[in-house]
Parts: C-alpha cells; sequence; structure tokens
C-alpha cells in the first residue's frame, strides 16, 4: 500500500544556499560576522570567496542549533555537508542524495570519509552510484535507488492532440545536449521524410533569457543556413505545468540526444508519461531509466536520423514502446511508488 508524504518520518532536505534555498542564512548577522572574523586573517577577501572555499559551512554554522534537532536530514547532492555535521557532533541519520554524476571525482580516501558518515546513500539512477562496488563497498552496500517521478495529473496521454512526424526536443540549449547533432540529423531527415516538424523548447538556462548565447546563434545559423527554417520552431522556455504537457503529448516522439551522460532526465519520465516514444543517447543512466522502452543511440547524425526515421514511421514498435513505458512509469517513475519506498527505507536505516 502506497503512503502519503505526511505519514514519512520527519525529515529535512538540505541543498545549495542561496537565494531560492528554502532555508537562508538568518539576517545579514551571521554572514557580515564571519566574514569580518575571517578577513582579519585573509587579507579581506570577498565573502562570495569564503563561500566557494567553504561550502554550505557558514549554511550549515547558522542552522545547526535547529538542524541538530533533527532526526533526518537528507543532503542533496553535498556530500560535504556529511562531514560538517558529523564533526559538529550530529546524531541523526544522514542520507546523501545524488542526482548528478559527482562521485567519480572523490578520492578514495573522501568516499572512506562519507562512509563512516553517511547512514545511506540514495541515487535517482543506479548509474551514478555503480563506481562504488569497486571503489568503496561498504558505501554501495547503503546505497538505494529513489527514483525520479512525475506529476501524473498534468502528463497523461491524450490521443486526440497526436499529431505525425512531430519530435520534440526539450532542454537547455547548450552543447552537451546534443541539440547541433539533432539539427543535422533533422537536415538528413528531410531527405528521406521532408515533412518532419522539430520544436525545441529551451534556452541556455533554466528560464526565459532575451538573448542568445554564440551557440544559441549556431543552431540558428545551421537552420537558416540549410533550410530548415519552415521545419524547425524555437520555442523558447514553455511553462513546465501549463505548456509542456501538452507538447508531450502532441509530439510523435521525444528527442534527447545528449552527447554526456544524464543521469536520469525527468522530460524523459515525463514522456513516458504521456504516451510518447523516447529517442535518446546511450550515454549515462538514460537506457536504465527507459529500461527498453524506448530507442537509445549513439547520439551522431546519423545513427539519430535513423532511430527518428524508425520512430516516426513504424506505428506499431512506436505503439508497443510507448504502451510499455507507460506502465513502467506507472510502476516505478510514480510518485505513491517512490514516496512508499523512500518510506520503506526510512524504516530500515
Amino acid at each position: 500500500m502506497a503512503r502519503s508524504s505526511q505519514q514519512l518520518p520527519h525529515l529535512e532536505v538540505l541543498g545549495r544556499a542561496g537565494p531560492e534555498a528554502r532555508h537562508r542564512y538568518p539576517g545579514k548577522l551571521v554572514r557580515n560576522r564571519m566574514g569580518e572574523l575571517l578577513a582579519l586573517y585573509k587579507k579581506r577577501p570577498p565573502l562570495a570567496w569564503l563561500e566557494n572555499r567553504y561550502d554550505g559551512l557558514l549554511y550549515i554554522l547558522s542552522w545547526y542549533p535547529w538542524l541538530r534537532k533533527r532526526p533526518v536530514l537528507i543532503l542533496e547532492n553535498r556530500a560535504h555537508y556529511a562531514l560538517y555535521l558529523r564533526r559538529l557532533g550530529y546524531k541523526g541519520k544522514l542520507l546523501l542524495h545524488l542526482h548528478n554524476h559527482v562521485l567519480p571525482a572523490y578520492s578514495d580516501a573522501y568516499l572512506n570519509k562519507l562512509a563512516d558518515s553517511l547512514d545511506a546513500v540514495l541515487s535517482c539512477n543506479e548509474f551514478l552510484v555503480t563506481d562504488l562496488q569497486t571503489r568503496q563497498p561498504d558505501l554501495y552496500r547503503k546505497s538505494w535507488t529513489i527514483h525520479n517521478a512525475a506529476d501524473e495529473s498534468l502528463f497523461f496521454p491524450r490521443p486526440h492532440l497526436k499529431e505525425s512526424d512531430s519530435v520534440l526536443f526539450v532542454g537547455r540549449l547548450v552543447p552537451e545536449k546534443g541539440v547541433k547533432e539533432l539539427l543535422e540529423a533533422v537536415s538528413l531527415i528531410h531527405r528521406e521524410k521532408p515533412g518532419v516538424q522539430l520544436r525545441i523548447a529551451g534556452t541556455a538556462g533554466f528560464g526565459p533569457s532575451s538573448s542568445r548565447t554564440d551557440y544559441e546563434r549556431q543552431l540558428h545559423s545551421f537552420v537558416e543556413q540549410n533550410g530548415l527554417a519552415d521545419k524547425v520552431q524555437f520555442l523558447g522556455h514553455v511553462n513546465h505545468d501549463q505548456e509542456l504537457p501538452l507538447l508531450l503529448a502532441r509530439s510523435t516522439l521525444l528527442c534527447l540526444p545528449s552527447t554526456g551522460p544524464e543521469a536520469a532526465p525527468l522530460t524523459i519520465i515525463e514522456a513516458m508519461h504521456s504516451g510518447t516514444l523516447t529517442v535518446a543517447s546511450n550515454r549515462g543512466g538514460t537506457p536504465l531509466l527507459l529500461a527498453g522502452t524506448g530507442l537509445t543511440v549513439e547520439p551522431d547524425p546519423q545513427n539519430l536520423a535513423q532511430a527518428i526515421l524508425t520512430g516516426l514511421s513504424d506505428a506499431s514498435l512506436r505503439v508497443r514502446l510507448e504502451q510499455a513505458a507507460r506502465s513502467l512509469a506507472q510502476t516505478r517513475y510514480s510518485w505513491p511508488a517512490v514516496i512508499d519506498r523512500l518510506a520503506r527505507l526510512l524504516e530500515l536505516v
């Protein structure tokens, strides 16, 4: 039986301190006083330098009188918070939640310290902790996969909206997302299937932008120079709750051709719930995420073009994969399933 978030033991989630953080520094007093004291010995470095050098330390110190009373803390991607907290004498449970591939950057000695400090390592994809099997088996034995999930009230099939020969990209317009490779693939596709339309949703950052980066200008120039202006639409930033669900439901397939390792792209999970086929890179955790319910290939133009053509042209294959993906999403990437697994983990640590 799935549990609601209200049934979970009391816990707090710690991320990076900043303007959007849930817990902010309590006023300017701590920040300014720490800066003044440290400046006496460091030739008055700017506070930004202090925050980079001692990432999160001021944050932890500021809130420690409150944090030490909490029985469980989840540390979002910030492994060093665990070392700070243990040195301060924190006695509760510490869970590191990973959603980026950061562990390979840590030394073996640092991983040993984490093994002594952490009660569990949570990751949104098994891919993120695979290295621990050989480098720090004790820490690997503490690892749990807690998947990402999508809001099923927003992302669900809308058959009456489904278009043919429509490809969607959602993500940041940066080189590692493979947008240039996707445009080159679309150029190849049009030699065989000229009616294919590509929509590109996103900007170089994580929100609206009024200017273009050099890379964005390269993308627009490629479209113009290759006669794709009437085939490729740049949508810019789209509203996640209002626009994205309809875009995913309308599209024949989603293509995420990242050239670097992704952990567990939420857009893929949302496409799975929406009944939309995914064509994606075979890098990182994406193949594990899809588990055979999408098409994964090397993210070069030729392989992407062939996979997209297959997904657009083979209706029986597309429907079979979409149904399998939606079934998997409902059982593995739904909030009831995620909350239930997290609750069982908290009962064991």
